[in-house]
């Protein structure tokens, strides 16, 4: 069974901060896009800015998901050289 949740934090981590910021406009310009074909309500103005507040402190967050993950093992690999 995969799990999409580490894949999804594989995936953002390993992406540079321009390709997050691609991501994010793509997001925010097609909701904006999708609101004016649609013709939505005046409430999916926030959409633009919401894109902008989650998914750069999400990209941040799996980033240092996998520093951690790095540096715990690192440790644990001293550790067990010390042993």
């Amino acid at each position: 069974m995969k799990d999409y949740c580490e894949q999804t934090i594989q995936h953002l981590g390993r992406q540079s901060p321009s390709v997050v910021f691609a991501i994010t406009m793509f997001f925010a310009l097609g909701g904006a896009l999708l609101t004016i074909f649609i013709g939505g309500a005046g409430n999916w103005g926030m959409w633009i800015p919401l894109c902008f507040l989650v998914v750069p402190p999400v990209h941040y967050l799996c980033r240092e998901v996998l520093r951690m993950r790095e540096r715990i093992s690192e440790l644990e690999r001293k550790l067990q050289q010390r042993g």
